[in-house]
């Protein structure tokens, strides 16, 4: 939050010398050594002294003119004190005047001048937000599609949860193989459902199926008793988790559950074996999932709905995620366990560009978000509905973000497996290779033959990180 720097404590500008003023304003509280961070309440305490008295009734008012920010019409009650709480001082440092008036001095105003630092969001955490906002992109990947695409596509066969379309898929490593849990559709325009698949290289995948975790529960009111959808796959430790979204009733009502397990093996030898998904199960914690809903707060810009995660643990240790919303924007939340979360006040964090016409058309949705050294990286979908392409942006502190003005992956309308939309690039940095690794979405149609499936391509890093 805050940490105040008086100049002094006596006069304005102007007026008789400071041990002349009959009357000092004195800010009493937070203290210099009083920190929280932007989303906190500030909580203010005014002191008005006359000859070293407290002086009851006195007007006060506090103001910050950076931002434009007064509070007036304070009073000081019989100890000289008058004390307000606030909250949406925006991150940063500015210069503030506390001020004082009395009946007893007609036209005279006493005043403090000083300075005020709020820290970014999480603060109050412990997470020390690195800022700043770059004022063009530092780093654009060249990114060569795998000449075999389509990596996964769909199995063709109207038993599979995956008949028609994977899309969406989150890849993750051990440092060994590759697993990818991804959103197969059975039938076109039907609900999607998640499921796995293993790789030794990135490139060739085995399908392991589902798993409890994966599976709708079909429970009237359950968080997911509709569908499974898009979901984040990471390597904590020696635990993978499974962020995911479900669906509560069947036109909508989103959010974001969490499965975990310690119990994934090689996949050398026995890809059936290796990637255990009745082994990932949902979280045991208090009210159990979701662990990320919408709330009341967030219901202007972001609807009834929170979905397709993509976090990082940074090299703090704390959990961010970035999330999609019910009306194409995204929302940011901060967690120190990856398990309860607190969103951002300041949300939404990302949203889209231009209207009709422009490639986003305004709307913004399906972030992957990756560490590349300090700096935060991310892809997301931008577009209309039946016509989405895919974008590239970056971050210094996960909160501000500056992008390409054209797409990363645009679709292709030359592409058997893309000539519709691009969607939902998942990133993976592997530095020992020197590549940034991406698995994205595309959507086709024409010939009688339409659906979706999951495509590899790859970049080389930057020598130099940003």
């Amino acid at each position: 939050m805050i940490i105040l720097l008086l100049a002094c404590d006596g006069s304005g500008d102007s007026g008789p010398a400071p041990d002349d003023v009959p009357v000092k304003v004195t800010l009493v509280s937070p203290t210099a050594d009083e920190v929280s961070d932007e989303c906190g309440d500030v909580c203010f305490e005014v002191a008005v002294t006359e000859h070293g008295q407290p002086l009851t009734g006195a007007e006060v008012d506090l103001e910050l003119y950076e931002w434009g920010y007064a509070f007036a019409d304070l009073v000081t009650r019989d100890d000289g004190i008058a004390s307000f709480c606030t909250q949406g001082i925006p991150a940063g440092t500015h210069d503030l005047v506390v001020a004082a008036t009395h009946e007893r001095y007609p036209g005279e105003t006493f005043s403090s001048p000083g300075s005020l630092t709020v820290a970014p969001f999480g603060h109050a955490m412990g997470f020390d937000r690195p800022t700043g906002t770059y004022p063009s992109v530092p780093y654009v990947p060249e990114f060569v599609d795998y000449p075999e695409n389509p990596a996964l596509p769909p199995t063709g066969t109207e038993e599979d949860f995956d008949g028609v379309g994977t899309i969406l898929a989150s890849v993750a490593t051990d440092g060994e193989d590759y697993y990818m849990w991804y959103a197969g559709q059975q039938v076109l325009g039907g609900d999607y459902l998640i499921g796995a698949a293993s790789s030794p290289d990135g490139l060739r995948w085995t399908r392991l199926g589902m798993g409890e975790a994966s599976e709708p529960s079909g429970i009237e009111g359950d968080w997911k008793a509709y569908s499974t959808n898009s979901p984040f796959l990471m390597l904590d430790g020696s635990e993978w988790r499974l962020y995911y979204t479900g669906r509560r009733t069947e036109d909508g009502d989103l959010s974001i559950g969490l499965a975990t397990s310690t119990q994934y093996q090689s996949a050398h030898g026995s890809p059936g074996d290796a990637f255990l998904v009745s082994d990932l199960l949902p979280i045991e914690r208090g009210g159990d999932n979701p662990v990320l809903d919408h709330i009341d707060d967030e219901e202007l810009w972001g609807g009834n709905a929170v979905a397709h995660p993509s976090v990082v643990k940074n090299p703090q240790g704390f959990y961010e995620m970035w999330y999609s919303t019910a009306r194409h924007r995204v929302g940011y939340a901060l967690s120190p366990d990856g398990v309860d979360w607190t969103h951002y006040c300041n949300n939404p964090v990302f949203e889209g560009e231009g209207e009709l016409g422009h490639w986003e058309a305004g709307r913004v949705k399906s972030t992957e978000v990756a560490m590349l050294g300090n700096a935060y990286v991310m892809t997301y979908t931008g577009g209309d509905t039946g016509f989405f392409q895919v974008g590239w942006a970056m971050s210094i502190d996960g909160l501000h973000w500056t992008r390409l003005d054209e797409p990363i992956f645009p679709s292709d309308p030359d592409s058997d497996w893309k000539n519709a939309s691009t969607l939902g690039a998942s990133l993976l940095v592997d530095e020992e290779a020197g590549l940034l690794r991406a698995w994205y979405s595309g959507t086709y149609s024409g010939g009688g033959n339409a659906g979706s499936a999951i495509g590899y391509a790859e970049a080389e890093l930057p020598t130099s990180m940003p």
